[in-house]
This record gives C-alpha cells, structure tokens and sequence, in this order.
C-alpha cells in the first residue's frame, strides 16, 4: 500500500499548509535581507535608441552584450562587477525582489575600441598647448548629453510600473566623492587645468509603495531614446542601473 493512501486528499485541500510539508520550499520559512539588483551595460559613443538592462545575466553576454567591467578583457561575459542577475529577466524560483527605490548613473569613459569601458580621469593637467579638451572636462559634456533625455521604464509582467523622462530623475544615494589636488605648472600661459566628476543629483527616486517582483515573472529596465545620442568626446560610456530593496529567499 502506498504512503499516499493514507492521506486524505479532501484534508490536504481544506488545509494548506498540510500541502506545504510536500513543497521543496517552505512558505512559513524565508529568508529575508538588505539587496539590490544591479546590472550595466556599455553606452557606445554612437548612442543607441534603446538599452536593455537586467537581461544578460551572470555569466554571459558577449560583444556589446559583455562585460563593462575595468579591467575586464573586452567583450567577453558579464561578471559580478557587471551584474548580479541569475536569469535573464527574471527572478529565479525561490527568490523575490522587493523594489523599494531606482537608481540609474551613466558614467563617461576614456577609451572608443569597440565593446570597450575604460574610466575617465577625473583630474587633468596639460603643461603644453593641445587641441583636445582634457577628458574630465569632456566627461561632463558626455554626462550632459546622455542624462538630460532617454526614457527610463520599467516593465514588470508586461505592465509598465515606471515610466519617467531624463536618466538625472534616478540620482544615486552613494556617490563617488571628489578629492583633492595640487597641481603646478612652470609655463604661465600654456598650461591646463580640468576637475569633474559628474553625476545627477537631487532626491532618490522612491516609490511610493513597494513592487514585488515574483520568481519567474518577466521584467526589465529600458532606457530609449527618440534619436540617437553620441558623446561629444568620442569615448564608450557605461550605464549601471539599481533595484534597490529587499530580497526574500525560501530556505
């Protein structure tokens, strides 16, 4: 006789969490703690129409799909520093995201080699006469062209949830600090001096309530543009985007 002969299925069905004892996660028993979801993706100095983010997952991606990750060999699979992604746009089985607040920066680059994300200096000192606009000074006409447009819209289970015009509407909490220099020069007429490091400012974007991204629920994060917008400088720019909120894990 079989175990299940002794279960009466009409109790089983009046008492769910009998049910619960044949799952392979317990509903009753979750783990609960402080995690965003991330991803980036490379802003070539062509622009785009539309970037997709949150889906190349971990682990792959390649080309203009791969990594932005400094140091990481160009064009090949995203890695933790790219993303924390399992799937591609979506949550795993077991696993939900709670969106508290968004967070999107574009950070200008250095470099235009194809599938390439090189950081640009935030300082510059050029002790002769050059044509070139020292790069941090270009990175803020970088970050002004790409930020002051673009739709961002976030669409979960094919409703959209988020829609908003302009990338600086997202601000990051945790924002990299300037320091400090000292810079000399003995030419008094030739030398140049450039200190930027752009980046949106204002209050968080919030939501108002909280929006639950089920496990195995499709989503994503586009930012689209009515036409295409290129760097001034002629450099790949990087753009991460932040779910910011709580996970809950069944265990």
């Amino acid at each position: 006789m079989s175990q299940f002969d002794y279960l009466s299925l009409a109790t089983l069905s009046d008492n769910f969490q009998n049910l619960n004892a044949f799952s392979v996660f317990d509903p009753s028993n979750v783990r609960v703690y402080r995690q965003a979801l991330y991803d980036s993706v490379l802003y070539p100095t062509a622009g785009g129409l539309a970037f997709a983010l949150f889906s190349v997952p971990k682990g792959q991606g390649a080309g203009v799909t791969g990594t932005t990750a400094p140091g990481a060999v160009a064009g090949t699979a995203k890695t933790i520093d790219d993303t924390n992604m399992q799937l591609a746009g979506q949550m795993p089985t077991g696993l939900m995201q709670l969106v508290t607040s968004i967070e999107l920066e574009f950070i200008p680059g250095s470099v235009s080699t194809a599938n390439t994300y090189t950081p640009q200096t935030p300082y510059s000192f050029v002790a002769v006469p050059t044509a070139q606009v020292p790069i941090s000074a270009g990175a803020v006409n970088d970050f002004n062209a790409v930020t002051q447009s673009g739709v961002v819209t976030l669409v979960i289970n094919q409703i959209t949830v988020v829609q908003e015009n302009g990338l600086f509407r997202f601000p990051c909490r945790n924002r990299r600090g300037m320091g400090e220099a000292a810079l000399a020069s003995n030419s008094a007429t030739t030398s140049s001096l450039a200190m930027a490091s752009p980046y949106a400012d204002g209050d968080p974007y919030d939501l108002p309530a909280p929006i639950r991204i089920a496990p195995n629920v499709a989503f994503g994060l586009t930012v689209s543009y009515n036409a295409v917008v290129a760097t001034p400088t002629g450099f790949n720019g990087r753009l991460r985007a932040w779910l910011n909120g709580l996970q809950f894990q069944n265990v």
